[in-house]
């Protein structure tokens, strides 16, 4: 890692960071902090949930995926588009439940069924969350250690700590800091950033592949496989 490498770094974590800091004088209500005042247009909320779904951990797995089955999982996977599409346009579930004006999922089990529902649902996903907090950001801290390389571990009170540990815990502050600065609303507004963010690098990343690696040897990887081990052919 050079100084631009550090800079490329620091600067889109500096200004999201900015940008969380900025929407909190916008935060006035408890709906802005539950639910962004419910105010957000189709635009940020497309982007800013494609970008939840962008974590270190889910391309770690996305490579696993693409390195034993490549491409043909992506078109298994598209089967289920025409049904979500079905479901989407019909507003099966989400119409009713905005029409509950409800701020959280706890809340609207709490009307649609009762308290001892919501606390039992809250008490789930505390667990589930407790699990999901253990697994995510240690892949993503992981996957940080070696992309940046950094030393897999670090001298800790006169024995070892593996890196993955501080690293993982600078993460976790960072995303409880810029959830409890403005709750909602700034996560919805700073995820937009990022995915506005990430459509740039994912470009620049794109354009040096293609001038890394040739057309005739993606090729040759992707088609010249053993029978029944296609990346390209999903019945085979």
């Amino acid at each position: 890692m050079h100084i631009l490498d550090w800079t490329l770094l620091a600067i889109p974590l500096f200004l999201v960071l900015g940008i969380a800091v900025l929407t909190q004088r916008h935060m006035k209500s408890v709906a802005d902090f539950m639910s962004g005042g419910r105010l957000a247009g189709p635009y940020l909320l497309a982007v800013a949930s494609g970008e939840m779904q962008a974590g270190a951990v889910v391309f770690v797995a996305m490579f696993e995926l693409i390195s034993r089955a490549g491409f043909t999982i992506s078109w298994w996977g598209m089967i289920g588009g025409p049904i979500g599409i079905i479901v989407a346009i019909s507003g099966f579930v989400f119409y009713r439940y905005r029409e509950t004006r409800a701020m959280t999922l706890a809340q609207f089990f709490e009307l649609r069924y009762s308290k001892r529902f919501r606390l039992f649902t809250g008490f789930l996903g505390f667990v589930a969350g407790m699990v999901n907090f253990g697994i995510i950001p240690a892949v993503g801290a992981r996957f940080m250690v070696y992309f940046l390389g950094l030393p897999p571990e670090i001298p800790f009170f006169g024995g070892q700590l593996p890196t993955y540990i501080p690293l993982m815990a600078v993460f976790l502050s960072i995303t409880l800091f810029m959830t409890l600065v403005g709750g909602f609303l700034t996560v919805m507004i700073t995820d937009c950033v990022e995915g506005m963010l990430s459509q740039v690098f994912y470009l620049i990343i794109i354009g040096a592949l293609l001038l890394m690696f040739t057309w005739p040897e993606i090729n040759s990887v992707l088609v010249e496989r053993p029978p029944g081990q296609s990346l390209m052919n999903p019945f085979d």
